[in-house]
């Protein structure tokens, strides 16, 4: 026999920790005994930029040689549209062009977008020279060249207008999946649970892996099919003083929910 409980958790900068986790206290509950977990639902702002700076998948470089020299392009982390990102990049290597002491000076002619084929274009122009102009997709994988859809290395020699046009479409649409992380949770089971977990390839701190279903900006709401199945069960009944949540991308950075919003619902089982 159990009771069964219904627990509401908010999270919001009040009690946001240097880890961007949210802690929350534990003692209203009035229960030291549980014997299970299940996430009923969560909701959050998407908030999580397209071009983002921070973390092992950093994504806001662009790469490319002009003569044989390297460069990088880097630009402030944000929520960029197609058109915003390709005027910002084109002013800034339009920047590096005229700094690069090259005579005659090589330009960007072109970078434009086309909503047809989802491409990007770029034309540059050694102007009579042949200076060669390489877009490095291939050899840095998480940038700006894979964004606009540059995911090999291309060499252009731009005796002549030299135009491209990216093989792939563009991807700025953000992250699609986030994980809702809770150590609180996953570490009061017993070792022989932890070990049988692994051993199932669980990632025993994952509530949760949620699918990104609102645009930037949009409330996104996830509502658990089964919250039976996906219960988190501990062989020894469990106390918890507080529980902590956080959202993070699936490669494990951290995610800020800046001054919004994250709201879990879980559904708790306590034995008799």
């Amino acid at each position: 026999m159990s009771n069964v409980k219904t627990i509401s958790c908010v999270c919001n900068p009040s009690n946001q920790l240097n880890d961007s986790s949210h802690a929350m206290k534990m003692g209203i509950l009035n229960s030291d005994n549980f014997i299970a977990f299940s996430l009923k639902s969560c909701s959050f702002r998407n908030n999580f930029y397209n071009v983002n700076g921070v973390g092992v998948n950093a994504n806001n470089s662009f790469y490319f040689t002009l003569d044989g020299v390297s460069y990088t392009l880097t630009i402030p982390q944000g929520f960029y549209s197609i058109t915003q990102l390709l005027a910002l990049l084109k002013t800034e290597i339009d920047i590096l062009f005229a700094a690069s002491g090259i005579v005659p000076l090589p330009t960007l002619d072109e970078l434009v977008y086309n909503p047809i084929t989802g491409k990007v274009s770029i034309t540059v122009n050694g102007n009579g020279t042949a200076t060669y102009f390489d877009l490095l997709g291939a050899t840095y994988p998480n940038s700006i060249n894979q964004l606009i859809g540059n995911l090999n290395d291309v060499v252009l020699n731009t005796l002549v207008p030299n135009s491209y046009t990216m093989l792939y479409l563009i991807s700025l649409g953000g992250l699609d999946r986030v994980n809702l992380v809770s150590n609180s949770l996953s570490v009061k089971g017993t070792a022989n649970k932890e070990s049988a977990d692994v051993a199932n390839g669980r990632n025993l701190s994952l509530v949760r892996t949620i699918t990104v279903n609102a645009g930037f900006g949009g409330l996104v709401d996830y509502q658990s099919n089964d919250v039976i199945g996906d219960q988190q069960i501990y062989d020894i009944p469990q106390n918890f003083g507080n529980l902590n949540f956080r959202l993070e991308t699936t490669s494990g950075d951290p995610l800020s929910i800046g001054n919004s919003e994250l709201i879990v619902e879980l559904i708790a089982w306590t034995s008799l």
